[in-house]
């Protein structure tokens, strides 16, 4: 059973960052859990000006929550750590036990990110937990989710994990399928979609939210232009997707394929690994 109860949302003050408050706080008031902000300032400064810049992103990040919400929010921390980002986000999503990360678009790649990645990429690979990257400003919950779904433990997760961040959107599982052989297509095609039908409702009945409307469709083609297309056409505002990339390989950072739909969604992007 998955559930919502602490959402980290790291932030490096720009209005990207702002953006993704905006989401965290709409996700904190839809599912009562616990926000905490966190800033990672650069290390090795001199004191005195350590402590200026921790005033400054802490008054930037108070501005910032003031301007995304309405009202008081209980159970909301505010914190800055030292250190390298990306270290320092995995290391408090594990002290916080967060249940997920939110991080905003991932700007333009600087010559070292060509190497070792966006802070974005470098935490979806080195943290267990679902990372949200937020890519579009808004205040409404979701409404209509696209689930790049293949049955496995990663697609799973994605899949219970979109349900309990908007349970009462319309979801929808689409699986990429390489071309089948001559004269199979329909018969594959309807053998897949029962699969993927079973695998859904696995994970289903283990949610709190079972009343879900959810569509299954199989389609061919390659992934990545296959489930972009169905984000536009669905006009969908989350896209939901585990990760399989293992490696440490400079390519290969969590799956070319999830790498390739991170930059090329128009929406919202959760990326889960395996559990």
């Amino acid at each position: 059973m998955t559930q919502i109860l602490q959402i980290l949302l790291a932030s490096d003050l720009t209005e990207r960052s702002r953006c993704a408050l905006v989401r965290a706080v709409q996700l904190k008031r839809a599912t009562a859990a616990g926000l905490t902000l966190l800033h990672v300032a650069e290390p090795g400064l001199r004191e005195e000006l350590a402590k200026s810049r921790e005033v400054a992103a802490m008054a930037t990040m108070e501005a910032h929550l003031a301007d995304a919400s309405t009202g008081k929010l209980r159970r909301v921390l505010i914190k800055v750590g030292v250190g390298d980002p990306v270290a320092a986000i995995v290391a408090e999503a594990e002290s916080r036990d967060a249940d997920l990360v939110v991080l905003g678009q991932p700007g333009k790649h600087r010559i070292e990110e060509l190497f070792a990645g966006t802070t974005a990429e470098r935490v979806i690979r080195d943290s267990r937990r679902p990372v949200l990257v937020a890519k579009v400003s808004a205040n409404r919950p979701y409404q209509r989710v696209v689930i790049a779904f293949d049955r496995s433990e990663a697609a799973q997760r994605a899949l219970a994990t979109a349900l309990a961040l908007a349970p009462r959107a319309e979801f929808h599982l689409v699986h990429a399928s390489q071309s089948p052989e001559a004269g199979r297509g329909k018969e594959e095609a309807e053998r897949v979609e029962v699969l993927l039908e079973n695998a859904a409702k696995q994970v289903t009945r283990r949610s709190l939210y079972r009343h879900t409307r959810l569509t299954i469709e199989v389609r061919e083609g390659a992934p990545v232009h296959t489930i972009t297309h169905s984000l536009q056409a669905l006009d969908a505002d989350l896209l939901a997707m585990g990760t399989h990339g293992r490696g440490r390989l400079q390519t290969a950072f969590f799956g070319s394929v999830a790498r390739e739909l991170l930059a090329a969604s128009p929406c919202d992007v959760l990326v889960t690994r395996p559990q």
